[in-house]
């Protein structure tokens, strides 16, 4: 049965009702962790208080069940049901982290709710109907929520070889007897962020994602059984993509999927990154850029503030803080 329909037509119909009820909606560019929606406490802020909203459509023709990831469930997680009989009568209910932990969780780590025609009249349901009640209940839930603050490094592969290349060029010139080599990949990486994370986030994990172009040789080097522990008790996992489309737009992709809800440490230098730049600048939306520096040919100019590609590679090739 296809629940594509119903599943957009309840979608609609949450939106329509939490805007009714004064809250900020939006619809993020991909499903992020179960968010089919997300409520903001104040669309203006950089690091607004966030809901994630998953919505759900079922039809009440036959029995029929709603399924959670238990990985989705934490504290700021919502889900909205929207239910709709044989005769068009529809209701919508709102369930929260607590509530939805103690429905049956099945062997796929999956939360159940079962759903017939009888029991969602039942007084167990009826209580959890979205009103004006259940929009009070949703609006100190919002307010009480934290700012969680991750911090994820996006690494656009051409631009970090084409640095490689050249940084290690430069010192095989300067220190020709020293057998400078290549460094290895996981060291740049790890480099990068502690010189360059300046984001103080709770988050134990940080996200590195590296975008190349067809099997380029940087990221063959990825072992992704080596993740990156970081003497702050933090661990960087590193993701390695490759695509047949321009490494950039996967990148600038990738960055509006999750500037709502992460800090962003980019690692390019090309004018493609530009516009999308000014446009969460003038957003007030930080973005820490790693690229070279103007006296080294850099071909990317904003208002960001930057750190220079060559002292974590220079580290990485071995190299002590005074031969930089």
């Amino acid at each position: 049965m296809d629940n594509k329909p119903l599943e957009e037509e309840a979608e609609s119909f949450i939106k329509q009702h939490l805007l009714k009820y004064d809250f900020n909606v939006v619809k993020p560019i991909y499903d992020t962790n179960g968010g089919d929606l997300l409520i903001l406490d104040d669309t203006k802020k950089q690091y607004p208080k966030t809901l994630k909203v998953q919505s759900k459509g079922r039809s009440l023709s036959g029995n029929n069940s709603i399924k959670i990831p238990s990985e989705y469930v934490v504290d700021n997680f919502v889900v909205f049901l929207y239910t709709k009989d044989s005769e068009y009568n529809t209701y919508l209910f709102v369930y929260y982290e607590e509530e939805i932990k103690k429905w049956n969780l099945n062997s796929k780590k999956e939360y159940t709710l079962s759903l017939t025609p009888k029991n969602v009249k039942s007084e167990k349901f009826q209580k959890k109907i979205f009103n004006k009640n259940q929009a009070e209940v949703l609006r100190k839930r919002l307010f009480k929520a934290e700012v969680k603050k991750y911090t994820s490094v996006i690494i656009d592969a051409i631009f970090l070889e084409q640095a490689i290349i050249k940084i290690l060029a430069i010192y095989r010139e300067i220190y020709p007897n020293r057998g400078i080599v290549r460094p290895n990949i996981m060291e740049v990486i790890k480099n990068i962020i502690v010189f360059y994370n300046k984001y103080n986030t709770k988050a134990r994990i940080i996200n590195c994602n590296i975008y190349s172009y067809m099997d380029k040789e940087l990221v063959s080097e990825i072992n992704l059984n080596n993740n990156i522990f970081l003497d702050n008790n933090q661990e960087c996992r590193v993701f390695p993509h490759d695509t047949e489309e321009f490494v950039c737009f996967e990148v600038i992709d990738y960055m509006e999927r999750i500037v709502n809800t992460e800090n962003i440490i980019l690692v390019a230098d090309d004018r493609a990154y530009e516009p999308i730049l000014d446009k969460l600048e003038d957003k007030n939306i930080d973005v820490i850029l790693v690229k070279f520096s103007e006296n080294r040919d850099s071909n990317m100019f904003t208002g960001y503030r930057w750190g220079d590609i060559i002292y974590p590679i220079a580290q990485a090739m071995g190299l002590d803080r005074y031969e930089w």
